[in-house]
Order: C-alpha cells, then sequence, then structure tokens
C-alpha cells in the first residue's frame, strides 16, 4: 500500500531487554529530576541560612562572603536549570535531549568555579567561626543543618557533589553524552 507505519516488529526476547533498558532510563532520569529538586531546596536554605547570619551580625560580612561567596548566583543558575530539567522531563522520552541540555548550559556551569575553589577557605572559617554560626538560630531545618561544624561543612560541599554527580547520571544513562559533548546526536 506504501504506507509507512510506526510498528516494528520485535522478538520476543528482544522486547524484554528493551522493557529493562528504559525501565532503567526511566528510573535513572527520575533520580536526576528528583535528586534536582532536593538540591534546589538545600541551596535555598543555605541561602536562607545566610541571610539570617547577615542580619544577626554574628560573623563579619567579610566572613559571610567567604563562606557563602557566590551561592545567590549559584542558587539562581540552579532555578533556572531545574526548570528546564523538568521541562524536558515532561516531553515524550523520544523528544528528550538531555545531552543538548548540558551542553545548552555547559558555559553557565562555570558559576560553579570560584564556590569550588573556595571550598578549602570556607571550611577552615567554618571551623573557626562555628559556635558564632550555631548561635543564629533559626528554622528547625537551619538548627539541623548547624548542630556541628562537619555537617554545615558537609552541607557547603553539596554543589561539588552535585557538580560531580550529572557526568555520573548521564554517562549511565546516556553512555553517547561524553562522546558528544559538543554536538546535538543525543
Amino acid at each position: 500500500m506504501g504506507i509507512i507505519t510506526t510498528e516494528i516488529e520485535i522478538p520476543e526476547d528482544a522486547s524484554i531487554i528493551s522493557t529493562i533498558k528504559k525501565t532503567q532510563r526511566e528510573h535513572i532520569i527520575n533520580e536526576l529530576v528528583t535528586t534536582e529538586r532536593t538540591y534546589v531546596q538545600h541551596l535555598e536554605l543555605l541561602q536562607s541560612f545566610k541571610k539570617l547570619v547577615e542580619e544577626k551580625g554574628v560573623i563579619t560580612g567579610d566572613i559571610v562572603h567567604d563562606i557563602f561567596l557566590n551561592l545567590n548566583a549559584l542558587l539562581d543558575f540552579q532555578r533556572r536549570f531545574l526548570i528546564r530539567v523538568e521541562q524536558t522531563n515532561v516531553q515524550p522520552a523520544t523528544e528528550q535531549n538531555w545531552g543538548n541540555l548540558f551542553v545548552l548550559y555547559q558555559d553557565a556551569f562555570k558559576v560553579y568555579e570560584p564556590y569550588i575553589a573556595n571550598q578549602k577557605k570556607c571550611e577552615e572559617l567554618v571551623t573557626q567561626n562555628f559556635d558564632k554560626l550555631r548561635e543564629s538560630g533559626g528554622t528547625a531545618e537551619m538548627q539541623q543543618m548547624v548542630e556541628s561544624a562537619p555537617l554545615l561543612s558537609s552541607f557547603l560541599l553539596k554543589p561539588f557533589q552535585r557538580l560531580t554527580k550529572y557526568p555520573l547520571l548521564l554517562g549511565v544513562s546516556f553512555p553517547l553524552f561524553k562522546y558528544c559533548r559538543y554536538t546535538n546526536e543525543m
């Protein structure tokens, strides 16, 4: 009849493998989206804590700056990136282009560079000023965050941890991503 159909005959054993791969991909994408939302919430909590510390004046503005450095810019970027992640996620799987999303934002991810480069100084300042930071009070979530200096330092380390998680998620789910860095092949 000359009509192109979209149905493809797949052998029974191949469809089982296809289903497993699709399920794994969906699981990884779900993890990416879910953890991205949680990550932005953690950054928002850190930003609220920073504002509280500034308002209460428990440490100098220079120390606040050195601890939280470009947190506001980082949060702004991550909110915009989260919106794009969620927009990509609601598209049909055949139209999702996760690699392109990361390529599109590759220059914007440079916002991480100063924050990560400052990590050692940040940790030292948290240790030196922890008692004052703990006195800030705040919400129950903030008080949990400052239960100990290592806990607060680990919270401040989350941007570095998140940045290193993206290639792991994409590499497992999308092995071609590492080879398609500058193309739209994905």
